[in-house]
């Protein structure tokens, strides 16, 4: 691979340019470590205040280089040369010179794999879903209290009318007529429960067997960085997942070339 990198710069001269005589370009650039290109352009050669002077003046100037070239490109049998040298005097003292450099011999890093462990995107997504289940934890925990104080408060309830009907038949009737009383009271905030003849109560769920019962729990995750001549069918038939397991985990209503995808993975149960 080739690549061209164009270069524009003016020299003032502490004199007036009548004529350039002579004029020669050298250069002292070098590949360094980082993909940095570091060296001087060395202008040298020859010119007249006028164009009727008779004596020839000399001149050398050093232009300084740092290019940087991104890390996609290997550089390691590289080669740097003068493509082009033009020069024009501009305002009678100053010397304007375009130099291209060519870059040749470089080379395309390409990926390793197209899936990335992206940690950051992961243990974002890891930890959204912690608090979600917390939550939900929280929620489940919240309810078996409930229904803890209800049957507590059921069965005190209960000992309190077996207690008052007891004494409501060895007392007079003025006792009985007070107990009936109490017990009407008693009846008026009694909080009815089902029984095994009406409906069985259903089991609270518990927010850890959803990771040790669920057929399609998840242990891993993939990121997958869209490329060109993706689609979303193709993606879906790569790592067999649905359109539904896409799209809980990203936005898939608009997909572009380096978009980053969460790749649910899995886990095989015997």
């Amino acid at each position: 691979m080739k690549q061209i990198i164009p270069f524009n710069k003016d020299i003032a001269f502490k004199t007036m340019i009548g004529e350039i005589q002579s004029i020669s370009l050298e250069h002292t650039l070098k590949i360094e470590e980082d993909n940095n290109i570091k060296g001087d352009f060395i202008v040298s050669g020859s010119y007249k205040m006028t164009e009727a002077s008779t004596i020839a003046e000399e001149f050398s100037y050093k232009i300084p280089v740092d290019i940087y070239i991104d890390e996609q490109y290997n550089l390691e049998d590289a080669t740097i040369d003068i493509d082009d040298f033009k020069y024009s005097i501009v305002n009678d003292d100053t010397l304007e010179v375009k130099i291209d450099v060519v870059l040749d011999h470089m080379q395309v890093i390409e990926p390793i794999s197209d899936i990335s462990t992206d940690e950051e995107v992961i243990r974002t997504h890891l930890d959204k879903e912690y608090l979600k289940r917390k939550e939900d934890l929280q929620d489940v925990t919240e309810q078996t209290q409930n229904e803890e104080e209800k049957e507590e408060l059921l069965e005190s309830k209960k000992e309190e009318e077996t207690s008052m009907r007891n004494t409501s038949d060895k007392q007079n009737s003025s006792e009985q007529i007070y107990t009936t009383k109490n017990k009407e009271m008693v009846d008026e905030i009694q909080i009815p429960i089902e029984t095994s003849d009406t409906k069985e109560q259903e089991p609270v769920e518990s927010l850890f067997s959803k990771f040790s019962d669920e057929e399609d729990s998840y242990a891993t995750y993939k990121v997958y960085i869209v490329r060109e001549n993706d689609n979303l069918e193709s993606i879906m038939e790569k790592y067999n997942v649905s359109v539904d397991e896409l799209r809980e985990y990203n936005n898939i209503d608009d997909l572009k070339i380096n978009d980053k995808l969460i790749i649910p993975s899995h886990n095989e149960h015997a």
